[in-house]
């Protein structure tokens, strides 16, 4: 897997830091009581949310945060569903916006997950655009490579 862009190695809404000011360090796990629920307010709650959902096993919601280019970038929504299967907890150990516009911004980060298989980690950057007039934020193209 080393140097395969991958979206299975995930990140969490939980222990992103933005700008410095840390948000926390807990561990999201598939199934747990109260993963978040998908706010894309900024480019880190959007890349934050989906990565969440994801490892909460809540796909559907999960897909939502993803633009048509992500969406293709990912295939189909069967091969999201299934890569996400093994991913039991994501952590971010680090999320900055590195560059941002009124319409689009860059996403810099490094997660732990744990899959079956076992500790995975993983680093890169999200691209993420502008909702039109929703005023949220969607993942348009991941650059992740994990090991």
């Amino acid at each position: 897997k080393s140097g395969k862009p991958t979206t299975s190695g995930g990140a969490t809404a939980a222990g992103a830091s933005t700008g410095g000011a840390s948000a926390g360090g807990a561990t999201t796990a598939a199934g747990a009581a109260s993963p978040p629920t998908g706010q894309a307010s900024t480019p880190i709650a959007a890349v934050e949310s989906f990565y969440s959902l994801g490892a909460a096993h809540r796909y559907a919601a999960a897909w939502s945060l993803a633009d048509s280019a992500f969406r293709s970038q990912l295939g189909s929504y069967d091969g999201f569903a299934g890569g996400q299967q093994q991913v039991r907890s994501v952590r971010f150990n680090s999320a900055q916006v590195v560059s941002q516009s009124g319409t689009s911004a860059t996403v810099s980060l490094r997660t732990t997950s744990i899959h079956t298989d076992g500790a995975h980690q993983c680093a890169g950057t999200v691209d993420v655009v502008r909702n039109g007039s929703a005023g949220t934020w969607l993942l348009d193209q991941i650059h992740i490579n994990c090991t």
